[in-house]
């Protein structure tokens, strides 16, 4: 959809808005991110995240638990090298070795963004976008093969498209304060700028890009 569509859709709400993935095509004027995933960089970052764990993690994994466990043509998952390969056994192998991975964990990840932004009072996180975004890091997996490089792809990619639109919520807050405050910058524009230190670290490249573009 056009941007004038997007305005509509984030007028009608939050509520509404969450029930979305957002996959943003790109201007083809515009020249793609030219950097790769440092592993070495993020690594010890993403130590701390997976062992950080929030108390909510667990109800998040049993749901991700039930949902492999649901018929698959009910999750209408289909590429063809999931095909080959078994859809089930494929998303069951990938989750039985993120669930509770002590270093490269998109789940407990993506599970700790959820809980900073909202512990920030940037917006209020439900299970459903962790959730989601831990779904499609799966199906991403499976597909593409769980090494660190593609953790560090699938959880990008998950944020952009599950976690990140709904700080479209959070934005008109920031851009009152800027027009309000003349001298200092305010806490919405130091919460987004921590939000960008926590992405960076993480070595989220598509996702720090995002933010610099709002920025």
């Amino acid at each position: 959809m056009n941007s004038y569509d997007r305005a509509v859709l984030f007028s009608l709400g939050y509520a509404f808005r969450r029930r979305f993935a957002f996959v943003e095509i790109p201007s083809p004027y515009l020249s793609p991110i030219d950097a790769e995933y440092d592993i070495e960089t993020a690594e010890e970052r993403w130590r701390d995240k997976a062992e950080q764990r929030s108390r909510a993690y667990e109800s998040v994994s049993d749901e991700i638990s039930r949902w492999l466990t649901e018929d698959v043509d009910s999750r209408k998952i289909h590429p063809p090298k999931l095909l080959d390969m078994g859809v089930e056994e494929a998303l069951q192998e990938v989750w039985s070795k993120i669930r509770d991975e002590t270093v490269w964990s998109p789940s407990a990840v993506l599970d700790s963004l959820a809980k900073w932004m909202t512990d920030n009072k940037m917006v209020e996180m439900g299970y459903a976008q962790t959730v989601d975004s831990i779904k499609f890091t799966l199906v991403y997996l499976a597909y593409e093969g769980l090494t660190p490089e593609n953790a560090m792809k699938a959880v990008d990619k998950a944020f952009l498209a599950y976690i990140m639109p709904q700080l479209e919520y959070f934005l008109p807050k920031v851009r009152r304060e800027k027009i309000m405050s003349r001298t200092e910058e305010g806490e919405g524009r130091k919460k987004l700028d921590a939000l960008l230190g926590i992405l960076e670290s993480l070595g989220l490249i598509e996702s720090h890009a995002k933010y610099v573009h709002w920025k």
